[in-house]
């Protein structure tokens, strides 16, 4: 007897009843933690997207004395030079790959986190942990990109004085906040239905 009135207490008509209103109380913060955690997921998220969004197509990731380039672009005396998949070197077209797989995943992890506000889940499976692992996937995607761009400008401009600027500016924090984001998705997922 004990079990079923435990199991009756959880369902809302008990819980928004006049009488129980302690348990009301600690269901709504509850409820009011999770989606204001929901929410700061998805502006993560959408801030995470836009940043990377914004550094991939920009032509200002590194700065030399004499030219500057970014992931599609080179740039000298004021003109600027598209450089395709074979003309590009093998570290661009690898920052390029990721770097377009981390704002693909995070496209989906943000329809995902948009979703999640209207129904938390599909069948059985949270909307929320499907959205995570995008997220978490795009951030670290991300890093990837910025790790083997970082490495290989590195050594092969070692001789040469440059400078990281916009676009590398961008990326590293859109890494973070999509991580953030797929954390506090993983974090904030509701209880599933009661079958």
């Amino acid at each position: 007897m004990a079990v079923r009135e435990e199991q009756e207490c959880d369902s809302p008509a008990v819980l928004f009843s006049p009488g129980v209103s302690h348990l009301r109380s600690d269901y709504s913060s509850l409820y009011l933690t999770m989606e204001i955690a929901k929410l700061c997921g998805l502006l993560f998220g959408f801030a995470g997207l836009l940043l990377l969004i914004v550094a991939v197509f920009s032509n200002q990731w590194v700065t030399t004395e004499h030219y500057n380039f970014g992931l599609w672009t080179v740039c000298w005396n004021m003109t600027c030079h598209y450089h395709g998949v074979k003309t590009a070197a093998a570290y661009i077209n690898a920052t390029r790959f990721f770097a377009s797989t981390a704002i693909a995943l995070s496209f989906i992890a943000f329809i995902g986190y948009f979703i999640s506000f209207y129904s938390p889940h599909i069948g059985s499976v949270s909307v929320l942990k499907m959205s995570s692992i995008p997220s978490l996937l795009g951030g670290f995607s991300t890093m990837i990109a910025m790790t083997i761009f970082v490495t290989c400008v590195q050594k092969k401009l070692k001789d040469e004085k440059f400078y990281f600027s916009f676009g590398t500016d961008l990326a590293w924090p859109c890494s973070c906040f999509l991580v953030i984001s797929g954390i506090l998705a993983n974090r904030t997922e509701p209880p599933s239905p009661k079958k």
